[in-house]
């Protein structure tokens, strides 16, 4: 677990991370709201949403396997996530401030997600705001 500094963004009001760019493709986070792609909402209602920024392009980039992922999930992920993951947690995605993480709560949700993540009808990497079938025409 790392100490993140954060910062008010001036023209939108809003918390953002105060750090250099952590990774060239990163501009948006993917929003961890279900309980895996396509799936239920998290549990309980109203619990935390987690906000995940990681290198989108580690497919393509050569970025090292994330061993702590793969690790943690047993080597059942979806994926081979690579490069550096940062994971927050926020009471939605319109809330303007983050939280502390939770380990024992937000551990589990991130484990069931990476595990789903890519199966069934979500099987290409996209940025969580916007659904697989978006540019399908």
């Amino acid at each position: 677990m790392v100490k993140v500094a954060v910062k008010r963004d001036p023209d939108w009001g809003q918390e953002v991370l105060d750090l250099p760019p952590i990774w060239k493709t990163c501009f948006y986070p993917l929003w961890v709201e279900l309980r895996y792609p396509h799936g239920p909402p998290l549990e309980p209602p109203g619990r935390p949403i987690l906000a995940a920024y990681f290198n989108d392009n580690f497919l393509d980039d050569g970025s090292p396997l994330n061993e702590c992922i793969k690790s943690a999930s047993g080597g059942t992920a979806a994926h081979p996530w690579a490069d550096n993951m940062l994971v927050l947690r926020k009471v939605s995605a319109a809330h303007p401030e983050f939280m502390d993480a939770v380990l024992d709560e937000d551990l589990p949700v991130l484990l069931e997600y990476w595990k789903e993540y890519g199966k069934g009808s979500d099987r290409k990497l996209h940025v969580g705001f916007l659904p697989p079938d978006f540019f399908n025409f």
